[in-house]
């Protein structure tokens, strides 16, 4: 993947997504977290839910203004944008699980599991889900 200016653009409008992505799934995760004591011990699924609220916002984002996708919404792009986003949140669990484990709980734990999961998460979908058309950068 070359780094023109075109895709120099696509990773800082990326990065500005993905924070207000991790800002999403970290505000979803600790209110879930904070609220319940199922979620406190099933910290897991409390994840995964605010992964999935962060991901809606992700596709909408990356596909109007990262990537300038034009195409209408089909039934192949969001299957293979709902596969991607479970590439990426097994990838997000795991880091989350071995971080928590292992390193650091809490929300530091999060927020590098996040981090991880963007950077996989840009290469998959400039490279796939946004790529059967031409992206546009203005």
């Amino acid at each position: 993947m070359a780094l023109t200016r075109a895709s120099i653009k696509q990773i800082l409008r990326f990065g500005i997504v993905g924070i207000s992505n991790t800002m999403i799934d970290a505000l979803v995760y600790v209110a879930l977290r904070h609220e319940s004591a199922f979620f406190e011990k099933h910290f897991l699924f409390a994840s995964l839910i605010a992964f999935c609220v962060a991901t809606l916002n992700s596709f909408f984002w990356n596909k109007h203004w990262t990537f300038k996708h034009k195409s209408l919404y089909s039934h192949k792009q969001l299957a293979g944008f709902y596969f991607l986003s479970s590439v990426a949140l097994c990838v997000n669990q795991i880091t989350l699980y071995v971080v928590t484990k292992l390193i650091i709980p809490g929300l530091p734990a999060k927020l590098i599991a996040s981090a991880t999961t963007s950077i996989v998460s840009f290469i998959m979908q400039k490279r796939t889900i946004f790529k059967t058309h031409k992206s546009v950068v203005a």
